[in-house]
């Protein structure tokens, strides 16, 4: 019987949930821009990217979450970037426009190591940030 839930991504959000009782996955997260109490967003690698945004609007986020998907290259098993809503001027060589079929996934791999900005419908842009590996 199915109660509703994509089972990937649930099974994927409780193994990252597992992972933060573990000292050394807190540090890779917290070298990657997280700070205790900020949302994380489980996301699946297929997932249209504006539903991430949809999320972290209808679960009132704050301005910044980290958005985890499974990504067996990345350490511990999960890709990370973070989504902040900002004030900043957009350089324009820093603008990265998503169509609206693009997938969490595409965003990940293209992300590499730059920041983006990213333009939407809202009155103020958001920056992307991908995670870096551990030192």
């Amino acid at each position: 019987m199915s109660v509703g839930i994509n089972s990937r991504p649930a099974a994927a959000g409780f193994a990252l949930a597992k992972l933060l009782r573990n000292a050394e996955f807190r540090a890779y997260l917290t070298r990657s821009g997280w700070a205790g109490g900020q949302h994380i967003i489980m996301a699946g690698d297929g997932e249209p990217f504006i539903e991430v945004f949809a999320k972290m609007l209808l679960h009132d986020t704050g301005p910044r979450v980290m958005v985890a998907l499974e990504d067996e290259d990345s350490p511990f098993g999960f890709g990370l970037f973070t989504m902040t809503v900002t004030d900043e001027t957009v350089p324009t060589d820093d603008v990265l426009t998503v169509a609206p079929s693009a997938s969490v996934g595409m965003i990940f791999s293209y992300l590499r190591p730059r920041k983006w900005y990213v333009p939407h419908n809202m009155s103020r842009p958001f920056l992307l940030e991908r995670a870096e590996a551990p030192a």
